[in-house]
């Protein structure tokens, strides 16, 4: 009998975090259009894409278990970003941006809803997002772009035997 994997717990975390990333938006508040077409995975170089623009890498999933049958899951998330600039200072336009992302994420708390894997009910996994680290223009400078990144840790729990249930 062939197994189906339902949508991970990683997975729907990952898309919330995206979801959360396309609300920066002018009529959201914010100084700039990200929006939904704006957000990437890593496959994506930032001097190769439109701008303003987020481009998401999610890193190894660091797992730990708590008792018999949950994993303590820490996942990096780097997050670059990317936006053409004129006649301000680049560092103040990337500061600005760098914030908007921190505003969006840090702090924030995603609930996704899963099954319990011993009971088959539906389950909220929280998952706490904590940023570690954050830089702007701190590479090659991209003519006429400003860009930074932030590190993120997601910390939540998920099934030892099945990655989409809790």
């Amino acid at each position: 009998m062939p197994v189906t994997i339902q949508e991970t717990i990683r997975q729907k975390i990952v898309d919330a975090i995206v979801a959360k990333l396309a609300d920066i938006r002018v009529k959201n508040g914010y100084t700039r259009d990200v929006g939904p077409k704006r957000v990437y995975s890593a496959s994506k170089l930032p001097s190769q894409i439109p701008t303003p623009a987020i481009v998401l890498h999610q890193g190894n999933e660091m797992v730990a278990t708590t008792n018999i049958d949950k994993y303590e899951v820490d996942l990096p998330i780097h997050i670059g970003f990317v936006d053409s600039y004129s006649g301000k200072e680049p560092d103040e336009e990337a500061n600005i941006f760098l914030g908007e992302i921190q505003l969006a994420l840090t702090g924030y708390e995603i609930t996704v809803q899963a099954n319990d894997y011993r009971s088959g009910s539906s389950y909220d996994v929280v998952a706490r997002i904590l940023e570690t680290a954050n830089g702007i223009n701190n590479s090659d400078a991209i003519r006429g772009k400003c860009f930074g990144e932030i590190s993120l840790i997601v910390k939540y729990s998920r099934s030892i035997y099945d990655p989409s249930k809790a």
